[in-house]
């Protein structure tokens, strides 16, 4: 099954740290990477985002953090289109 584009909810502004930084552990990111470890291995997700199993096994237990506005572009870079969608 291919997963080269998916959806997820993103609530953005009120995990945003004051230094525009999110920890993977809050909602809006941690909520990426459930959504893909549902369906996929660590291995298997860690090859979609095109990172390390260790990087995204530091995502997943917030040792390791990433700005938001960063994931994103990673994702897209590596044709992972994730869209933001409002639940209005």
């Amino acid at each position: 099954m291919g997963y080269d584009h998916f959806r997820a909810f993103l609530e953005l502004r009120e995990h945003l740290e004051q230094d525009g930084y999110l920890s993977v552990r809050d909602d809006s990111i941690g909520d990426v990477l459930m959504f893909l470890r549902g369906w996929l291995s660590q291995g298997e997700a860690a090859d979609l985002l095109r990172v390390r199993r260790a990087t995204l096994s530091r995502w997943e237990t917030g040792k390791s953090r990433i700005k938001l506005v960063d994931f994103l572009a990673y994702c897209e870079l590596n044709g992972l289109s994730l869209h933001l969608l409002d639940d209005d």
